[in-house]
Order: C-alpha cells, then sequence, then structure tokens
C-alpha cells in the first residue's frame, strides 16, 4: 500500500508541474523564430515568379505551430500546394502568368508575394500579411495586401470576416463612411453611407482591428493601401462582438 501511495503521489507532483509549466509558458509573451522560404520560377524571356513566405521554426514539433506553417504556407503560394512541392505548386503560377504574355510587350508578366509576419496581443496572435503584386501589361501593375491571423496556441485561424455581417453592419459602415470623408474630404465620392464598401481583408492590431483597402477599392489607385483601425473599445460600441 505504501509504494501504491507513492507511485500516486509521484504521479500527482508530475501532473502538478506540468500545469505549472503550461501556465508559465502561457503567461510569457511568445516570440516565434521564423525562417524565410524563397521559390523563383518562371518562364525565360515570357514571365518571372518570385515567392517568399515565412516558416515559423518549430523543433519541438508544436501540433499548433504545424498547423499554421501548413496553412500559411497554402494561403502564400496558392491550393495546389497543399498535395506538392513548392516549386510544383508556383510552376502553376506561372503557367497562368505566360498566358499574359505577348511579342513586344514592354515588361513581361510578373508575380510576385513577399510576406511579413509580427505577433500581437502579448504574443497569442501572429499576423502574416502577404504583399502580392501582378504586373499582367498596361501602364503598371496591381498590387495588395492580405492579412492572415492565427492563435499560436491552437493553431486556428482567427476569420475577421464576420465584421462585415450581422446587425452592426449599418454601425460599421457609418463609422468607416465618416474616417473616410474625414481623410478624402470634398474629394469623396460617397455620399451616403450606404455606399461604403466593406474591405475584404482585416488585420488584428494590439489595439483594435484594422480595415484594409486596396488599391482602387475605395480611391484612385495613387492612393495606394487604405486603413482605417478602429479599437476594441470603438468596435464594441458599434455593436460588434469581441471574438479574441
Amino acid at each position: 500500500m505504501a509504494n501504491l501511495s507513492r507511485y500516486f503521489r509521484a504521479i500527482a507532483i508530475a501532473v502538478l508541474l506540468s500545469l505549472l509549466s503550461t501556465n508559465i509558458v502561457h503567461a510569457q509573451k511568445f516570440t516565434p523564430e521564423f525562417q524565410t522560404v524563397e521559390i523563383n520560377s518562371g518562364i525565360r524571356d515570357r514571365c518571372t515568379v518570385h515567392i517568399k513566405y515565412l516558416r515559423i521554426v518549430n523543433k519541438s514539433n508544436n501540433s499548433a505551430l504545424t498547423k499554421i506553417n501548413r496553412a500559411n504556407r497554402i494561403d502564400a503560394i496558392n491550393e495546389k500546394a497543399a498535395s506538392s512541392s513548392d516549386e510544383i505548386a508556383v510552376k502553376g503560377i506561372a503557367t497562368r502568368m505566360l498566358d499574359y504574355y505577348y511579342d513586344d510587350m514592354m515588361n513581361i508578366p510578373e508575380y510576385d508575394a513577399s510576406q511579413t509576419a509580427h505577433t500581437v496581443r502579448n504574443g497569442k496572435y501572429v499576423v502574416f500579411t502577404t504583399r502580392i503584386y501582378e504586373y499582367m501589361g498596361g501602364a503598371h501593375g496591381y498590387y495588395c495586401d492580405k492579412h492572415s491571423i492565427y492563435d499560436l496556441r491552437t493553431g486556428d485561424l482567427l476569420d475577421l470576416s464576420y465584421i462585415a455581417t450581422g446587425s452592426w453592419e449599418d454601425n460599421v459602415k457609418q463609422q468607416l463612411h465618416n474616417r473616410y470623408r474625414q481623410k478624402f474630404g470634398d474629394q469623396s465620392s460617397m455620399d451616403s453611407y450606404s455606399n461604403m464598401p466593406l474591405p475584404s481583408t482585416f488585420e488584428l492590431t494590439d489595439r483594435g482591428v484594422a480595415f484594409v483597402f486596396q488599391p482602387y477599392e475605395i480611391a484612385c489607385y495613387s492612393m495606394g493601401i487604405i486603413r482605417f483601425e478602429f479599437t476594441d473599445a470603438e468596435l464594441t460600441e458599434m455593436g460588434v462582438p469581441i471574438r479574441w
């Protein structure tokens, strides 16, 4: 009986130490280390493709980080990357870009995707930002930013698209329209908040959420990418439920 008692006591201590260790890890700010993966492809003198994405160093094979790395790789390249190598997936992009080539065009078709990453909310989330540039002929190419936010503890994607739907949508549009009018003043082409589009991408920040509009979405190309940030408190006042 004494041996059995010592056995259960040892198990209890081990479980307690494990729980304490987990709580310490979660209490500390986690700053992941990133590796850069770079792939160059294309068809000689016809098109070029360059992709640079980031992978979280995962020496301990943490399941959450494995999940994030897989999802981010697909997001940075394309769905084909889910079942093939980087090189094969990127060649598919080159084949698509070749469709835009024609003899004597000023610059050959180009596709470039470059990624940066940072953590927010005291290391709870990692935000990947991918700047995509495509040139398919004409005076200039087109670029856009997309943001993907992952919970570093679970590996789950934080989908902020719900902010653009729901009973709070009108309130959100009104506040966006106010910011839009403040920025553009008399140059504003939208005289009613009902005409205000909602962005296709959102970025979680330490204070709130940035609504990110690509070139041409709400202004001319020369204005570039436009961001309007709202704090958690401001979003709550609009009726948006906070899910982060």
